[in-house]
């Protein structure tokens, strides 16, 4: 034997025994899955590991012939490599080691197709295979243990177990990918052109990489479990890239594909994300650091004698993980970015999301992945129509105070019961003229509870999220909501909280023409009443009136109402502070949800609210000696950027009314228009009030909604280097953006700056 083959054989063995101890420990994973989804997903690895087990192993059948008979080994490995042929090639290749196009019903055939039996197969037969070389004496044979050494040990036992019970309650969703038939409880939508295919097909990557993801940081303490979801998470990351991003290889090469970019460019025009992507994202480089470990150990496993086992392990121990998983983030970004480009794709950004009210049929695409494991669970509605006010009670103690599970099923509970028409009734009179109407409303037993809950409500904080539920859960009842408030003020020896939170809330669902809803508006709405209730009051007063007339400029293309005549009294005879504090929340008001709608109708009136707006916001920088800022002031009230005139307004905050401006800014009272420069400056504004956390909550949400803005990234820098103990993630983020994104000299300048600046 040559010395080159002397060499080469300890690694191939080596390399062999590997890669069956690999499968037969994903298998243990496998068989602790909590559901059949999970146990498939585990199993998608053993599917790639058993097409290397067939390459190695033809590799070695020459090297181990100088040593006897190797006729039982190449038996056992041919018999293997065609059982693989015909149970899970076209899977391996498909679903696994990439994501290619394949037609719809076989797509769930082949995954339905992944069953414990058929895995045990490949596993016993990968260690079959190795066994028959145990009689040739070949140097570097270690005998395989009885089972993986991990399961010996009690915390890997116990992870087991955490791992068998961590499947979440059966829930009803709304899912794009095109195994969602495959999954209990899923209602599906995708459509059936290429660029729907694809869009599916990366929904399901996604969801593939959260799973990975989450199991992941579940197993970490277990080294050859963490390389198994390491394998996965690589190799899934890189297969939505090729997804996303057409992949530059020859034209009939097997991995070539057309991309999501393409496919839409192909249809309507390039995507300005994707576009914007790479103009700015260094994908391709980010990818040659991804690909060799998906290459050498993910979608594949090294064949070279010239790189050992512990070459390969020292790669992915190596890796940095935190890497792979900021270069999905922004593909993934990218990809729901992209989506809302196009109207007939928004639903794949809401691929995931519950389905409320119903659930879907039973599908018979639904099957087990170990036969002998009880049938899925469906979930199921909750009736809830004889419910007591007191059930009710603690429906929305748990919504308080439980977990994500919990609180789930009691908003829907608590959602189903604010629907219902089983409880006490009460009218609504509506009068405007000389028309009366009359309206007959319910006022049911989880309205009580709600009302219950106000009164109960042990701090301000506990109140206004009671106020949220009422308000988000009952949407589509706004009578109720509003005698639910009403009947709270009425009661005048229970009140506890009344903050402008109770009289925001009122005014976003009191009818302009009900009178019981809106006299309680106009109380607080009056001087000598504390100017935060007063201006809340008037707020809401102002958003009934808008959804009112609104309307009926809409449905009669008429006005009913003088504008002028009902908001004027408001905003008469105030301090200039006040004034233009409400003149700031009325104009921008009509950005917000449920008012857009009317701002055609009321265009000419907004015209003159601006035009008030310029006269009081040069008074007032004139008054604070920035006389200078108001051409800009007059080019934001143009562009309808309120909060950016809040900006120019209260830097620096060294007023108190300067810090009130950015504080309704903060909370919503002066609404963020639709411009991203609009979500930029009311983070500068969180950042001047000096909540970092906040303003670097908006900041990540739009560096989410605009993956690959340098700005935005810069900005997120900036803001942690004023938060102590941040100095590590600055530093690294500047690295970050030095190594992945195409940086302006503007750019440098600032990351320049970032880096220089001292711990706060």
């Amino acid at each position: 034997m040559s010395d080159m083959s002397s060499s080469e054989l300890p690694v191939r063995l080596e390399k062999l025994h590997f890669l069956t101890e690999d499968l037969r420990l994903a298998f243990t994973l496998s068989r602790a899955a909590p559901d059949a989804w999970t146990g498939r997903l585990v199993a998608r690895h053993i599917l790639i590991r058993a097409y290397d087990v067939i390459a190695h192993s033809r590799l070695l059948r020459r090297l181990a012939q100088p040593y006897g008979s190797v006729r039982a080994f190449h038996e056992a490995k041919e018999t293997y490599a065609r059982w693989f042929d015909e149970y899970f090639a076209t899977a391996r290749h498909k679903l696994g080691a990439h994501m290619q196009d394949l037609d719809f019903g076989l797509r769930i055939e082949l995954w339905n197709d992944i069953e414990t039996s058929k895995i045990e197969t490949f596993v016993d037969g990968a260690a079959e295979i190795y066994g028959t070389l145990a009689s040739l004496g070949l140097p570097g044979y270690i005998p395989l243990p009885p089972e993986p050494a991990e399961c010996a040990t009690p915390a890997f036992t116990s992870a087991l177990i955490g791992f068998r019970d961590a499947a979440p309650a059966p829930r009803a969703e709304f899912a794009m990918d095109p195994l969602a038939g495959t999954r209990p409880g899923t209602l599906g939508g995708r459509g059936g052109t290429p660029i729907h295919e694809r869009a599916s097909q990366l929904a399901l990557v996604a969801r593939w990489v959260a799973w990975d993801r989450e199991t992941l940081a579940r197993f970490e303490s277990f080294p050859r479990v963490r390389r198994i979801l390491q394998a996965r998470l690589v190799t899934d990351v890189v297969s939505f890239a090729d997804c996303l991003m057409t992949r530059p290889v020859a034209a009939h090469a097997p991995q070539a594909m057309a991309g999501f970019d393409h496919l839409l460019a192909a249809e309507g025009g390039p995507s300005v994300t994707l576009s914007n992507l790479t103009a700015a994202f260094r994908l391709d480089a980010a990818l040659d650091r991804l690909r060799p470990v998906r290459d050498s150990f993910g979608g594949h496993f090294e064949v070279d004698p010239a790189q050992s086992l512990g070459d390969l392990i020292t790669r992915v121990d190596g890796t940095d993980w935190a890497d792979v998983v900021s270069t999905f983030e922004i593909l993934r970004a990218a990809f729901g970015a992209a989506c809302m480009e196009r109207v007939y794709l928004y639903g794949y950004v809401a691929d995931g999301e519950p389905v409320r009210g119903g659930v879907p049929s039973p599908s018979g695409h639904v099957a087990a992945y170990d036969p002998a494991a009880p049938a899925p669970a469906w979930p199921t509605l909750r009736p809830t129509p004889d419910w007591t006010a007191d059930e009710f009670r603690i429906a929305i103690e748990a919504w308080l105070t439980g977990d994500e599970g919990r609180r789930h099923e009691a908003e829907e509970a608590i959602r189903s019961g604010l629907s219902r028409n089983i409880g006490e009734e009460f009218t609504v009179e509506h009068s405007i003229g000389l028309g009366t109407s009359w309206r007959r409303c319910v006022f049911t037993h989880a309205h009580f509870a709600v009302l219950n809950a106000l009164r109960t409500a042990k701090s301000a904080a506990e109140f206004g999220q009671v106020l949220e539920l009422l308000l988000t859960a009952g949407r589509g009842y706004p009578n109720r909501a509003a005698e639910t408030l009403v009947r709270y003020i009425d009661d005048i020896s229970n009140i506890t909280w009344t903050g402008p939170a109770l009289y925001t809330a009122l005014g976003r669902v009191a009818e302009w023409d009900a009178a019981r809803q809106i006299e309680p508006l106009r109380a607080k709405a009056v001087s000598g009443q504390p100017w935060d209730l007063r201006r809340a009051a008037i707020l809401g007063l102002f958003e009934a009136f808008v959804r009112y007339e609104g309307l009926h400029r809409i449905n009669s293309q008429a006005v009913s109402l003088d504008f002028g005549r009902e908001v004027e009294p408001w905003v008469s005879h105030l301090p200039l502070a006040q004034e233009l504090e409400l003149l700031l929340a009325m104009a921008s008001g009509f950005w917000k949800s449920g008012l857009d709608v009317f701002y055609a109708p009321f265009e000419r009136e907004i015209r003159a609210v601006d035009d008030r707006l310029r006269t009081l916001v040069g008074d007032e920088l004139a008054r604070i000696g920035r006389p200078e800022r108001a051409d800009a002031a007059r080019k934001l009230i143009a562009a309808g950027d309120h909060v950016g005139l809040v900006l120019l307004i209260a830097e620096p905050p060294t007023t108190a009314e300067a810090r009130k401006l950015l504080e309704l800014a903060r909370d919503g009272t002066i609404v963020t228009g639709r411009h991203p420069q609009n979500g930029r400056n009311l983070a500068c504004c969180f950042w001047l009030l000096e909540d970092i956390d906040g303003a670097l909550h908006i900041v990540e949400r739009l560096i989410a909604r605009n993956p690959g803005n340098v700005d935005y990234e810069l900005l997120k820098l900036e803001l942690l280097t004023n938060r102590a103990g941040s100095k590590e993630a600055v530093l690294s983020g500047v690295a970050r953006l030095r190594r992945d994104f195409q940086l302006a000299q503007e750019n440098l300048a600032r990351v320049a700056a970032i880096e220089a600046s001292p711990e706060p």
